[in-house]
């Protein structure tokens, strides 16, 4: 037995698998295995950017395919003038996306290919904006904040 074994409670210490025989013979039940009566599916169209400026979004095209219910974008959600102050609050982007893959539109259709399908019609407008990815130079007084110090106004900086 280690030392770390005889002062720690789970750490160093074997774990017994839970489901671990159902997992690998295909027989555990995943959140996606379950169909409910009435359930709704939702997919996410992500930033292909670092950092961009969205310009404009146009959801109208996504909104008129069949099995589409909803087509939400940043201004359709109550958060809509919560301060972003990290991934974790950052529902959906605003004015501008400040990580790759930050969520930017959602759809919410009666079965997984109607939402799939949407998400292919929706046109997001991108005006790309220079990505710090150096930590010495997001130090540099001049570089862009990645969190923004308030919700993005047409006066602020974008």
């Amino acid at each position: 037995m280690s030392d770390i074994s005889k002062n720690y409670k789970y750490l160093g210490k074997s774990r017994p698998i839970i489901e671990g025989l159902e997992k690998i013979t295909g027989k555990a039940k995943y959140a996606s295995d379950f169909i409910l009566p009435e359930m709704l599916h939702a997919r996410i169209l992500l930033s292909p950017y670092a950092h961009a400026k969205i310009n404009n979004i146009n959801i109208t095209e996504a909104q008129k395919m069949p099995g589409v219910v909803s087509v939400l974008t940043a201004e359709d959600l109550p958060t809509k003038n919560q301060i972003m102050a990290s991934r974790n609050s950052a529902l959906l982007a605003i004015g501008k996306v400040l990580f790759y893959g930050q969520p930017v539109v959602a759809i919410v259709a009666k079965d997984q290919l109607s939402a799939e399908d949407a998400l292919e019609k929706i046109k997001v407008d991108y005006i790309q904006l220079e990505s710090i990815t150096e930590l010495n130079n997001a130090m540099n007084d001049e570089s862009p904040y990645v969190w923004p110090k308030g919700i993005p106004t047409e006066e602020s900086e974008l």
